[in-house]
């Protein structure tokens, strides 16, 4: 029995056949409907004996973006190089984004990033927009979408512990002043990273704060922690001072042998002259 009849009875020993043979031309001819026929062996195949270069493959299957999302996304995985990331983008935003979209553009280098927001946008795909604009330094916009889309309060406090920004925890602060619910949060949350009086008084005094006065007190008890471990470090750090210090002055002290090839470093001559 030939390839093309097993093909045309749709019988996957075909796969078989086309190994046995080397019959790979077959598959270059016919690609698509190879991959209709069964994905797995097709790419198993490709990958395995690479009997037609990838370019080839891509061209062929942009028809079916289906396909070409299968064949990269196991191309990738021996691949390391990054060749098709660009195209990886579009595809996992199609076929698997809340799996692989985020993980991919956090490991790889290897697309433009502007290309990728632009797709994420289009789609709203908020955490993975997050993500690009805090890459590209945009933090500003990356935290208000946090806020005002995800509304994650601890994903912000944790935005700006990773991008360590003054600015950045003024800019949450005023974007949550207004909200109670996300006031209480800071409240409970942020006693570690700011001043907390900067959060108080930015309150204003008709604003109705859920459960205000447990906040405070847990902010208070946050920030007077982190100022006795501050106040515990710089005693440390004092103690360690003087007592090198200490070590210095005695090692300066000390008397230490000279021989006669050493030179004063003033007037460059023998500190041991033995015309003397």
């Amino acid at each position: 029995m030939n390839s093309s009849i097993v093909f045309r009875l749709k019988h996957k020993d075909v796969f078989t056949l086309i190994e046995k043979h080397n019959l790979y031309s077959v598959i270059e001819d016919m690609l698509t409907t190879f991959m209709d026929l069964d994905y797995k062996k097709t790419i198993a195949l490709l990958l395995d004996k690479q009997p037609i270069p990838s370019g080839i493959v891509v061209e062929k299957l942009k028809s079916n973006k289906l396909h070409l999302y299968r064949f990269l996304d196991e191309y990738d995985k021996k691949n390391i190089k990054g060749k098709y990331h660009r195209e990886l983008i579009s595809l996992y935003a199609i076929f698997d984004r809340e799996n692989k979209l985020l993980p991919f553009l956090k490991k790889s280098e290897h697309y433009p990033i502007q290309e990728a927001l632009n797709i994420c946008q289009k789609e709203k795909y908020y955490p993975e927009m997050v993500y690009l604009l805090g890459r590209m330094g945009d933090t500003k916009e990356a935290l208000e979408l946090i806020i005002n889309e995800l509304k994650d309060m601890q994903h912000a406090i944790s935005f700006c512990q990773e991008h360590d920004d003054q600015d950045l925890w003024e800019d949450l602060i005023n974007n949550c002043v207004d909200k109670p619910e996300f006031v209480t949060f800071l409240l409970q949350s942020i006693g570690t990273y700011v001043d907390p009086t900067v959060l108080v008084c930015k309150i204003k005094p008709d604003l109705e704060v859920p459960g205000l006065k447990n906040s405070l007190v847990k902010m208070l008890n946050q920030y007077n922690l982190q100022v006795s471990v501050q106040e515990g470090c710089k005693k440390i750090l004092m103690a360690d001072y003087f007592s090198l210090q200490k070590k210095l002055v005695r090692v300066h002290q000390k008397g230490f042998s000279v021989y006669e090839e050493v030179l004063c470093g003033a007037c460059h001559r023998k500190l041991i002259d033995k015309g003397y």
